[in-house]
């Protein structure tokens, strides 16, 4: 069997009303030479059973199933572990690739050799696959490289790196959240470089609960923890991250109350903001970082990347 030059790596959990949109959008990509490996997270609904039709029509994709569910991270571990390609790609289960996203991707970094992992600008789609919104992002290195203090410079889903870094990081550590900003943290650490495309090269599927969990007090306290470790060079220890240090404590039920009210405002004022009616939307955001202190912290730091971004030319 000849080996892949692109490994394509998906997790799956319980995504089966888009599962068959996703698989659909890398099959039919205009650059053939890859190997398409998708996880089965044990899902419970009819999943399984639509990777089984399409790998019996399609020798490209190969199937693994997890016998427990295992989460994203150690999912995407047992596809690297499986991964036979001089480049991995990331996929989501939900999105859809545009066309020519991996034959993109691949004469970017081909032509960049000194780019270690490439992500793209995206359009945000909803559950009815209508673009409700577009993604940017950054293509400089130099500004990506400082952007990684406040926010996360790549995309996940979007990400294609040269399987080699995988030497020095071993792919995903399992952490309760972030795991994909730690591993950019450690990129970084190792003296690898990434960059984006500025094109949009992914329709990244928005599910009205998405929101509360990419803004989650999990997700925000533990970004603070590992820019903290990053700083201080400590990311790459491995002895930092227990749970007593990465996760002290659990705010109380009514401090999450609050700080889902707080989200709740922060999504309507941005949507203002965007719309143009800038001086409602930012009262709405002034309010969100009074209520919580946790998105007191991610508005600064949002506020502070777009700074950043700003002097790379992106608005």
């Amino acid at each position: 069997m000849n080996t892949p030059l692109i490994s394509v790596i998906m997790s799956v959990f319980n995504e089966d009303r888009y599962l068959s949109g996703s698989i659909e959008s890398i099959l039919g990509q205009t650059f053939k030479d890859f190997e398409f490996i998708i996880v089965d997270d044990a899902s419970t609904d009819s999943s399984f059973e639509i990777m089984q039709k399409y790998a019996a029509k399609d020798s490209r994709i190969v199937l693994i199933k997890n016998s427990a569910n295992q989460g994203l991270a150690m999912s995407l571990n047992n596809a690297l572990r499986t991964a036979r390609g001089q480049f991995i790609a990331r996929m989501d289960g939900d999105d859809i690739a545009e066309k020519s996203r991996l034959e993109c991707q691949i004469d970017f970094l081909n032509k960049n050799s000194r780019i270690d992992l490439v992500g793209s600008s995206m359009y945000l789609i909803n559950t009815h696959n209508d673009i409700i919104a577009r993604s940017d992002m950054v293509s400089d290195p130099a500004i990506l490289k400082k952007l990684v203090y406040f926010k996360s410079p790549c995309l996940h889903p979007t990400w294609m790196f040269r399987s080699k870094i995988l030497k020095d990081l071993k792919g995903y550590r399992n952490l309760p959240a972030a795991q994909d900003y730690d591993f950019l943290m450690r990129l970084y650490s190792f003296g690898y470089a990434i960059s984006n495309i500025t094109r949009p090269l992914l329709y990244y599927r928005v599910h009205e609960d998405k929101v509360s969990f990419d803004r989650s007090i999990k997700q925000i306290r533990l970004a603070k923890y590992l820019r903290r470790l990053y700083r201080n060079g400590a990311v790459l220890n491995d002895k930092f991250l227990n749970n007593e240090q990465i996760m002290p404590g659990t705010p109380s039920t009514a401090v999450q109350k609050i700080h889902s009210t707080s989200l709740r405002l922060f999504e309507k004022g941005r949507f203002l903001m965007k719309k143009n009616f800038l001086i409602r939307g930012m009262i709405l955001l002034g309010v969100s970082a009074v209520l919580s202190p946790y998105m007191s912290y991610f508005i600064y730091c949002g506020f502070r990347a777009k700074l950043l971004e700003r002097k790379a030319g992106n608005c």
